[in-house]
């Protein structure tokens, strides 16, 4: 986060949290209104340190697939899922969001896991046509969850939002986005939007704007337990199989 986007968010009545909490920032000052807004309005979260990898290659879905518990080979492109990636004993070393958007894979996942998990895959490119970038400081993501996200979102590239739970797009002629994916991390409906870090400031601001609220770490992490949704580092750990750890959905049982 650059001192100008810090700045912005303090003006906001940001209070921050210790290193560690996802985005940095604990509450803007009432957690029960963020709360409020995120169940019955829309709220608005940087979350623009979490790990983020590119994957490309002709090989790169193949590769994948035999890598990661949820389908990849099948997703087409705009499509997405929940997946993980665990050891030869089945213990948990990450879970991750995979984006086909066409030309490469991206993945997202909890903040510093990138490095471990780039590591981890890279040792089993032997002869696949694989390159893995961690683009983790080349993109920014602002969330935004709630009941109006959907409109808001549309209202911010001016075109209809039409996606699955987990797809993905970049749409044409918005600017500065790269890539707008739908994902739900409190229980309600929402979206992801990557920009260049540059401009994380005016998307964030465009977004406030627009009518939805600033939320800290504190209004996430109640609403993300409330739904039942675990967390990678926080639920889950390198001692458990993705079915204790709760998170089944990462696993393709076909």
């Amino acid at each position: 986060m650059n001192q100008e986007m810090r700045s912005y968010l303090e003006g906001l009545g940001a209070i921050f949290c210790v290193p560690g909490c996802e985005n940095g920032i604990a509450h803007f000052g009432d957690p029960g209104a963020e709360y409020a807004a995120a169940r019955e309005q829309a709220v608005v979260v940087d979350r623009s340190d979490r790990g983020k990898l590119t994957f490309r290659g002709k090989d790169r879905s193949t590769f994948l697939h035999g890598m990661l518990t949820n389908t990849v080979e099948a997703l087409s492109p705009g499509m997405g899922n929940h997946s993980a990636l665990t050891d030869v004993k089945g213990n948990t070393q990450a879970d991750m969001w995979v984006y086909n958007t066409g030309d490469s894979i991206r993945v997202e996942m909890e903040p510093d896991v990138q490095e471990k998990v780039s590591t981890f895959l890279d040792r089993y490119i032997i002869a696949d046509d694989v390159e893995i970038v961690d683009d983790t400081d080349n993109y920014a993501i602002v969330g935004i969850q709630g009941p109006n996200a959907q409109r808001i979102v549309r209202g911010l590239i001016g075109q209809p939002i039409n996606l699955e739970m987990n797809g993905n797009v970049v749409p044409e002629d918005c600017g500065s986005i790269r890539m707008i994916s739908r994902r739900s991390y409190t229980g309600e409906d929402g979206f992801d939007v990557w920009v260049t870090p540059d401009q994380n400031l005016d998307l964030f601001r465009r977004l406030v704007d627009a009518g939805a609220l600033p939320a800290g770490e504190v209004t996430l992490d109640r609403l993300r337990i409330e739904s039942g949704i675990p967390r990678y580092g926080t639920d889950i750990d390198d001692r458990v199989v993705p079915l204790e750890g709760g998170i089944r959905d990462t696993v393709d049982f076909a």
